[in-house]
């Protein structure tokens, strides 16, 4: 019978990543921590209302049950690394209301590694309501901290731990983007090509996704590079364009195809200029900014696909492809949104939230009921 360890190390070798790029197996740690592949939608209504019939979602909202959305695709990397080097804690970043710090922790815990997370003031939002009362269920340890400010809380922070813990922290950057990270989305695209394999879409002419700190949209490009896609992937911005720079994303891509060139083996063609750029076109008033458009739009895409979208992330990119269908732009075309934002039920935990649990600094993003 075969061992747990014997089942993992055939799990591991299954993923799409590993498939196809072997040498890689054994070469970058991995943990599974998904419920994949994430269904493929048609959006039937939406595409009723828009007057265009080949418009599809990829719905990463469910990929996994502690937190889903985007971010557990790169955890699967990034955490495992964390694990190997026999982290106890991890250290990452975000706005008040940070998706990825909250997923962090998440996932984090449940591999036994506590959480730190450094955080700078954002918007009040509904968002940050729910994703600080679920911190304070899981426990994690947040600092208030200005954007200018982390590089020395950061330092702070892992003195402090190194002392009390006897290891530093494993420090987890923003939006889990580094070149582990972006493994995981790589993987989803190949997940993808499996699905369009299988029947589950038509290949896409064109993919809409949020740009935030580029690892989920540098995945998706050299994903269809690798299954030589037609797809033009559409990286729609929604952070800070003076911290988050096109100069990053193209670093960002290169260090991937060096690391694939040199651990997996795989000649990759270099993303041209064209492929690579960033559209702020959609990136409005500013990161997490709400507007009444858009939460009119929200609850337009609700009406119609029951898909709950939210105004930081997902808004933008769905504002993009809508506004190419009305331009005649997505004419014959086959368009996939891919859905980035957690779907889970998060509400039977975030009522077990306690408000007197946070640092009062974060307090005041509760609002009352």
């Amino acid at each position: 019978m075969d061992t747990k360890e014997a089942q993992d190390k055939r799990k591991e070798a299954e993923i799409p990543l590993f498939k196809t790029i072997p040498k890689l197996c054994g070469e970058v740690p991995y943990v599974s921590l998904l419920n994949v592949p994430t269904p493929i939608v048609k959006m039937e209504k939406l595409g009723e209302f828009l007057g265009h019939d080949a418009l599809y979602c990829k719905d990463d909202g469910v990929t996994a049950t502690a937190y889903g959305g985007n971010k557990p695709r790169k955890l699967e990397f990034i955490l495992a690394d964390a694990v190997a080097k026999g982290a106890k804690r991890v250290l990452t970043y975000g706005g008040a209301g940070s998706n990825h710090a909250l997923a962090t922790a998440a996932h984090a815990k449940t591999l036994g590694m506590a959480c730190t997370a450094i955080l700078c003031p954002q918007p009040k939002s509904i968002s940050c309501h729910k994703n600080l009362m679920y911190h304070s269920v899981l426990g994690t340890e947040l600092i208030m901290c200005p954007f200018d400010g982390w590089n020395k809380k950061t330092e702070e922070t892992i003195q402090k731990w190194e002392k009390e813990e006897g290891v530093a922290p494993y420090i987890v950057p923003s939006g889990g983007t580094c070149v582990h990270g972006v493994l995981g989305y790589i993987n989803a695209a190949l997940e993808l090509g499996e699905q369009i394999k299988a029947g589950a879409m038509p290949s896409p002419d064109v993919i809409y996704v949020a740009a935030g700190t580029f690892g989920t949209v540098a995945g998706i490009t050299l994903g269809m590079k690798l299954l030589k896609e037609k797809a033009a992937v559409k990286p729609i911005r929604i952070s800070f364009p003076e911290f988050y720079l096109q100069s990053s994303y193209d670093k960002l891509i290169e260090d991937v195809c060096t690391l694939l060139k040199e651990k997996g083996e795989v000649p990759i063609e270099l993303p041209d200029e064209k492929e690579r750029k960033i559209i702020d076109d959609f990136y409005g008033a500013g990161y997490a900014v709400e507007t009444a458009e858009h939460r009119e739009l929200l609850e337009t895409i609700l009406k119609l696909e029951k898909m709950e979208l939210e105004t930081t992330y997902t808004i933008k990119p769905m504002t993009a492809l809508i506004e190419d269908v009305k331009k005649g732009n997505l004419e014959g075309k086959v368009a996939l949104f891919w859905r980035t934002n957690n779907s889970i039920n998060l509400r039977p935990l975030i009522e077990k939230g306690d408000v007197e649990k946070l640092p009062k600094e974060f307090q005041e993003y509760i609002k009352s009921e």
